[in-house]
């Protein structure tokens, strides 16, 4: 992790913007502005890609009920390979559980009662399930955290001391509020956003994905028919008769 007034300072100064002794707590308008790109940067950030600094997992416990209440520093669900690797996984059942992005497909699923569909969803600060949670029974969630800074050994959303960490790449901070900031003004930023889709590509592609072993039943193993696995016979007639 670098320190983000490094990255704020060597925007500001491309910004033709004096480099001021405080940043994070500074309140002239120049540099509020400054701070407003850099927390746009940010969240587009975090929005595209899984960042392994930046992606957790969380032990969330059931209650009997569907709902489950969200970590407080919750984003967004990993976008990861759910072949691979399930995002929400259910330790005591076995099975992963896959998004459902209908509303009307997620009412027809819940009215029929226990069904052999494992989905869930998100609503508001909480995930709900198609299953309802047997009690102390544990779901695993891997999410992206919107706690992007480091401060005093703590994560957090706001820049509050300008010794504060980043755990997102410090090059894509400063280069993404610096073509904000000249967009915003009518100068010349196509240069600078082209040099952040160039960095973000190679950020991305050297940040390391984040797998998790799961010892037993696979995710994608649904426990389906008893059959699925034995060998299908060829068809055809024998060519030893």
């Amino acid at each position: 992790m670098d320190v983000l007034k490094d990255a704020m300072d060597d925007a500001a100064a491309e910004c033709s913007l004096a480099v001021p002794s405080l940043f994070a707590t500074n309140t002239q308008t120049s540099y509020v502005q400054l701070k407003r790109y850099m927390y746009s940067t940010a969240r587009e950030l975090l929005s595209r890609i899984d960042w392994a600094s930046c992606t957790l997992d969380e032990t969330l416990t059931g209650d009997g009920t569907n709902v489950i209440a969200l970590p407080s520093d919750f984003g967004r669900v990993v976008r990861r390979d759910e072949e691979d690797g399930a995002a929400v996984w259910s330790d005591g059942m076995r099975r992963a559980f896959k998004p459902f992005n209908s509303n009307g497909e997620w009412t027809v699923v819940r009215s029929m009662g226990p069904t052999p569909s494992y989905g869930y969803r998100i609503v508001g600060s909480n995930i709900e399930f198609t299953q309802d949670i047997a009690l102390g029974d544990t779901i695993t969630l891997s999410y992206v955290s919107k706690d992007w800074i480091s401060h005093a050994s703590a994560r957090a959303a706001e820049w509050t001391d300008d010794a504060d960490l980043s755990y997102l790449p410090i090059r894509l901070i400063e280069l993404g509020s610096v073509w904000r900031w000249r967009r915003k003004r009518g100068l010349e930023f196509s240069s600078y956003q082209g040099e952040f889709e160039i960095e973000l590509t190679r950020a991305s592609n050297d940040d390391r994905s984040i797998r998790k072993i799961r010892f037993g039943q696979s995710p994608n193993n649904t426990g389906g028919s008893p059959y699925r696995n034995l060998p299908v016979p060829t068809l055809g007639p024998d060519p030893n008769i």
